[in-house]
This record gives C-alpha cells, structure tokens and sequence, in this order.
C-alpha cells in the first residue's frame, strides 16, 4: 500500500484536520461492539441508526469528561472521531473493559480527518453528508458536520480523503465555536461534567439507558441538583488556548471559567468557554494578562 497522501506542492497543510481540533479514528468492531459501547459511553448508542452519528463522551467515575467525540455509525462497525492525543488514550482505556465481550478496538492512527466543503459546482462530484450523517465511500468515512461542510477519514492507506483547502477548516471552526461543540482536549480533561460543556443539548447524553461510568453523578446533577457552571460565548481581543483560566471580581483568585476554544471572528475572536452562571453576569477577565471579555451570552438556557 501506499502511504497517505499529503499536501500538493505548494499547498498548506493547515486544512488535513477538522479546524479544531486535529482528530483521528478509533474503530470498535465486532458482534458486541453496540452493548460494549452502550455501557460505556453517555450517548445512547443502541438507538443510533447506521448512516448517522452523535456526540458523545466517556466520563471517569466521578462524571468528569475525559474524552469527547463523535460516534459514527455504519454497516461496518462504529467509529469514534476523536481528539490527538485522547483517541490512543480513550483506545486503552476501552480496552480494559473488554473481558469476554467480543469486541475489537483500533485506533487508526494514519485517519487524520481533513475538512471538506462542497465545491460550487456538484456536477462531478458526490454530494457530501447532511449534517449529522455518515457515509462510507472509496475507504473514506465521511461526517457532515454543518451545511455543505464535512469532514473526511481514510480508512485505508490508498484512499484519497479529497481535499478542498484550508478554508474548509476554518468554516468548521468558526460553525463548532459559534454552535459551542462540546469538544475535550488535553488540556481540558476532567474539568467539565457533561451538562457544563453542553453535551447533553448537542444530544450527547442519555438519561434513560442505563449504567456508564459517572452516570450517576450525572444524572443527580440533572435530577436533583443545579449545574453552576455552562456554555457560554464571548468576545475577545486575541485568541486564548482551551483550559486558559477566566476570573471576575466576585471569584477573587478562584477561577470563574474555563476556555474551551477560540477562533478569529473579524478584528477580535469569538470565545467559547464554560463560565460559572452567576460571573457570566459580572466583568469577567483572563487570568493571564487582565484581558476584559465582552459580550458574553450563554448558548443555553442555564438549567
């Protein structure tokens, strides 16, 4: 087999990953692959049809996140879209759980999804996934992941992802940080339960499937408790790392919120990050130079 293919000469290859962030496969396969995941994952996997994908998360014990993604579904076997470094990490982890389940996990190193946006005229091409599907064509996996924009997986070392430029991945960026994707990086892991990134309104989490690791932390934050903390965008006047640490005057030195992710939005950048509800109310600023954000609004109702 030949290896995969790279950049043309002269051309960035800044756009051979999905904007933010940089994501690769891990394949679960085999004749219990949806029970093993079913009690895994939050999502509720069971009812996920081929052809169709949902976000997902794998907590520790306690309900933190250590990992979230995108959970692909087709005749072949499930696929778990998920951030570099966590895929081998969340891959491992799986792994432990097997037992006698008749379960194969992989983690496809070499399927570094590329974004793609469909070109002006479709005349020649296929047409890519509506948002929120998956196809299989060629040896490469496909998920629509906004209007005409998508994000393309080779499963195999000859096949050709089809490569549409960089702009393709700054679109996803700025569409996953205006929309608040429930994305979990190194950087973040284990900060967040999942009603505090928003993962239960992206359809991420299943209250009524049963058992999966911290689901009943989770479930008691929903039923009989209130989540303090939730999505929130803003503006800024540069761009801020996921994990940098936001402050107010009614916190002090205590952390008021956490950033999950940023993208150029004309002169400043639009922050996506998970703001205490009651500082998002008051001044808030980056703990590392003082910057003031501006214009924060919550992406959801706070619960």
């Amino acid at each position: 087999m030949s290896p995969l293919p790279t950049a043309a000469a002269g051309q960035s290859d800044a756009h051979a990953f999905p904007g933010f962030p940089p994501c690769l496969l891990v394949a679960v396969e085999g004749m219990d692959a949806t029970a093993f995941l079913q009690g895994q994952l939050t999502c509720d996997v069971a009812s996920l049809a081929a052809g169709t994908w949902s976000w997902f998360g794998y907590c520790t014990p306690a309900g933190r996140l250590l990992a979230t993604g995108r959970l692909a579904c087709v005749d072949s076997g499930l696929y778990l879209q998920v951030p570099e470094p966590l895929g081998s990490e969340l891959a491992q982890r799986l792994q432990r759980f097997v037992l006698r389940s008749r379960v194969r996990i992989r983690t496809l190193d070499k399927a570094v999804g590329r974004a793609r946006q469909a070109p002006e005229s479709a005349r020649d091409e296929e047409p890519l996934p509506e948002p929120g599907t998956v196809r299989v064509s060629d040896g490469v996996l496909t998920l629509g992941v906004a209007p005409q924009l998508a994000i393309a997986h080779p499963l195999s070392e000859d096949a050709l992802p089809g490569v549409h430029g960089a702009s393709a991945a700054e679109a996803i960026r700025v569409f996953e940080v205006r929309n608040g994707a429930p994305w979990v990086v190194s950087a973040t892991r284990e900060m967040f339960i999942p009603q505090m990134l928003g993962l239960d309104a992206a359809g991420g989490v299943s209250f009524t499937k049963g058992c999966y690791p911290g689901q009943e932390i989770v479930a008691r934050a929903r039923y009989r408790g209130t989540v303090k903390r939730g999505p929130y965008l803003a503006t800024a006047q540069r761009p801020l790392a996921p994990g940098a640490g936001l402050c107010s005057a009614r916190f002090g030195a205590q952390q008021a919120g956490i950033v999950v992710q940023s993208v150029a939005d004309g002169p400043a950048w639009l922050v996506h990050a998970v703001i205490d509800h009651s500082a998002a109310r008051e001044g808030l600023t980056v703990q590392s130079g003082g910057d003031a954000l501006s214009d924060v609004r919550a992406l959801h109702e706070p619960v």
